[in-house]
């Protein structure tokens, strides 16, 4: 069971935005020969636009993960290292308050929406906009990953003696 979970906490989001990516790419091409071939389909540009929110909400998971998302660190540089460290820790703290405060209206809203159907698709709109708390959700649990990761490096900067300097 603990393999299970390492596996989807190490890979899930990168997995699930590849595959929604390659879904896009699928359905945009798709759209396209038939375009092309005068029988153009009518859930195709429909199809890739959803496919494109959930990676959209799924990436931004995977981008926390990886400190890949992009930000003005012009000022943190100037910190020394623990410095820099405490500050991630209290942005990230500030990301989930933001979340957590989010969260339940964006699940509302997804159920609101569950009667109403897309127009091509005639699928429930809610499996679309039940990406974004789905993507937040995933959004705490990696930004609680990096709090606990900065915690312990911390700690090493504690135990280790290491001057505060960058």
């Amino acid at each position: 069971m603990q393999k299970i979970v390492r596996i989807f906490y190490a890979d899930f989001e990168r997995w699930t935005a590849q595959v929604c990516v390659m879904l896009m790419a699928f359905s945009v091409l798709g759209q396209l020969f038939s375009r092309l071939l005068g029988h153009p389909i009518a859930w195709g540009e429909e199809t890739a636009r959803y496919f494109y929110i959930w990676f959209c909400f799924i990436a931004a998971a995977y981008m926390t993960k990886i400190r890949g998302h992009i930000r003005v660190a012009y000022f943190l540089n100037f910190l020394p290292d623990r410095s820099q460290t405490i500050v991630e820790i209290a942005q990230n703290i500030a990301i989930i308050i933001c979340m957590i405060w989010i969260l339940p209206s964006a699940f509302a809203y997804g159920i609101d929406v569950f009667q109403k159907r897309s127009p091509a698709l005639e699928i429930p709109m809610f499996y679309v906009y039940i990406s974004f708390p789905i993507g937040m959700v995933f959004l705490i649990i990696r930004c609680i990953g990096r709090i606990v990761e900065d915690i312990r490096l911390l700690r090493q900067f504690k135990s280790a003696g290491k001057p505060c300097s960058s």
